[in-house]
């Protein structure tokens, strides 16, 4: 995922069990969102670095 919170890429692997599946769904749901969180704290900090001000919600 990219800054402007695009995926660029998923490759999975088409022959797995279904318990597999489901710990790659669960892996893929929490990676998406680790990586937005991670996008929205460095927009956060670019964000105050350009208007020295702390936004509530936004860090």
């Amino acid at each position: 995922m990219n800054g402007s919170q695009e995926v660029k890429e998923i490759s999975i692997k088409a022959d797995l069990k279904e318990r597999e599946i489901a710990n790659l769904e669960k892996a893929i749901k929490d990676a998406f969102s680790m990586a937005i969180k991670r996008s929205q704290d460095i927009a956060a900090g670019k964000m105050k670095d350009i208007t020295g001000l702390n936004l509530p919600g936004l860090i």
